[in-house]
């Protein structure tokens, strides 16, 4: 099983929360989050986690997390191995048995230019044109999934959001035999 699930959450509201299916780790790392959009989009990112969990039938009150010492979340009890992203009002989870995988989503940013100029050491794209803004995001998200691991290939897709905002989703498995299951979901 690999699969990749994303949610535009502009419209969730972070009062009243639910946190009836998150760990006391979980629960209290998002607590901390004094910022109210980094919470809404941890909050939104676990909680989408939880939500693909529970379609492979899993009760996810019986699994154990733990946060490592760089930041990175683990399952303790079960052999699932997932990757968290958010970007702006989107947020992106990659999930498998066993494979090591990776995701990021980026919004289409002139900064996203920027940085893949420096990198590459050339202006090869313009922050005025949209068209090499989002080449330059594909890449920029490639890069974030160079730093999450060692893969052999990668693939991106496209999103845009209610308000016409253009976000580039990247995602890489360990082993890239099975093709992932992409998803939107709506979380309420």
């Amino acid at each position: 099983m690999v699969k990749i699930g994303y949610a535009f959450v502009n419209d969730l509201s972070i009062d009243n929360l639910d946190f009836s299916d998150f760990c006391e780790e979980r629960k209290n790392y998002v607590n901390s989050i004094g910022d109210e959009k980094r919470k809404k989009q941890s909050y939104c990112v676990w909680t989408l986690l939880l939500k693909m969990i529970k379609e492979e039938d899993i009760d996810v009150n019986s699994l154990k997390f733990l946060r490592l010492d760089y930041g990175k979340w683990v399952c303790l009890n079960l052999s699932i191995k997932f990757s968290l992203s958010h970007s702006d009002n989107v947020v992106a989870v990659s999930l498998a048995y066993k494979n090591l995988n990776a995701i990021d989503v980026q919004k289409c940013l002139p900064s996203c230019v920027t940085v893949i100029n420096k990198l590459s050491n050339t202006q090869a794209f313009s922050t005025k044109n949209m068209s090499d803004i989002i080449e330059a995001t594909r890449l920029f998200t490639i890069k974030e999934i160079i730093i999450k691991g060692s893969f052999n290939s990668f693939n991106s897709t496209y999103l845009k959001d209610k308000d016409g905002n253009n976000f580039v989703l990247s995602y890489a498995f360990e082993n890239d035999d099975e093709i992932p299951q992409i998803k939107e979901y709506i979380l309420d």
